[in-house]
């Protein structure tokens, strides 16, 4: 039997909509953490959306020092091609 929207409690969707089957959707349950769910779920909108502008900022660290990262090994490399 496959799960339809307003099955799941979306009465805004069109009653023929089928979002997926249910084994399907046990699949993804298995790698979903409630606690963290309901923990964002008692913030404010808008201290989620701090949350995620901070995770972004640390997501955009990581790409820079990616880069920085990068940019250096292939320095270490040219030196190291001049060198032989």
């Amino acid at each position: 039997m496959l799960t339809s929207a307003v099955d799941l409690g979306f009465s805004d969707l069109p009653g023929d909509l089928v979002l997926a089957h249910p084994d399907v959707i046990r699949c993804y349950y298995r790698d979903i953490d409630p606690t963290l769910i309901r923990e964002n779920l008692k913030l404010a909108p808008i201290e989620r959306l701090r949350k995620l502008e901070e995770f972004v900022s640390f997501l955009m660290e990581l790409r820079e020092a990616k880069l920085r990262g990068c940019n250096a090994e292939s320095a270490d490399n040219a030196a190291d091609a001049n060198s032989l």
